[in-house]
């Protein structure tokens, strides 16, 4: 295995947890994928890493039965540390005391989101396996040939209507979230330069 691939994937892992923290903290609303995990969060009153980690290792299921060739070790990777990573630095930011106005927590919000996408076009471009949500976003690709952008906003809508009802906090950065999520990983994952 290329050494470089894998602490570019193990990076990206690290990226999405901490790009979640702080969209977390920044209170106004999560990423959509966030959202339903803090729905699975408030349903079965676990922390926000657990519910992360319940709904990584349960989507690694459904990858290894239907998207198994975007399956590898960075899928692993993922799935094990953005739960830790999530928790670490959500409390981290709770620490600081970083006066959350609206303004600033938009700016928290938008500098997770940078975060988190990079974190996801990483894994991507590693080609040492994706996050498990993108796997079978990228098998979709494969049988529609739609735009990951055009998936990835269908999904996000879907995932917050059932975050949202589960109990998961929706607000304005889970719309900014639909919005850029999807094209801010397909901007990150088509850079020229090379892993």
């Amino acid at each position: 295995m290329n050494i470089k691939k894998f602490l570019l994937a193990s990076l990206g892992g690290a990226l999405i947890g901490v790009g979640v923290g702080i969209i977390l903290y920044a209170n106004i609303g999560s990423d959509t994928v966030t959202v339903f995990q803090d729905g699975l969060h408030v349903f079965l009153n676990v922390s926000y890493g657990q519910a992360s980690r319940i709904y990584n290792f349960s989507l690694i299921v459904l990858v290894l039965i239907f998207a198994r060739k975007y399956f590898g070790i960075g899928t692993l990777i993922s799935a094990i540390i953005v739960g830790y990573l999530i928790d670490i630095t959500y409390d981290l930011m709770a620490l600081t005391g970083i006066n959350t106005s609206f303004y600033i927590a938009l700016i928290i919000f938008l500098v997770g989101m940078v975060i988190y996408t990079l974190g996801l076009a990483l894994l991507i471009r590693c080609e040492l396996g994706m996050n498990c949500l993108d796997s079978l976003l990228y098998k979709l690709i494969d049988l529609t040939h739609f735009q990951y952008s055009y998936i990835r906003i269908f999904v996000d809508i879907l995932l917050t209507l059932v975050g949202y009802l589960l109990g998961g906090v929706f607000g304005i950065g889970t719309i900014i979230s639909v919005v850029i999520t999807g094209p801010l990983v397909e901007f990150f994952s088509k850079k020229k330069e090379t892993v």
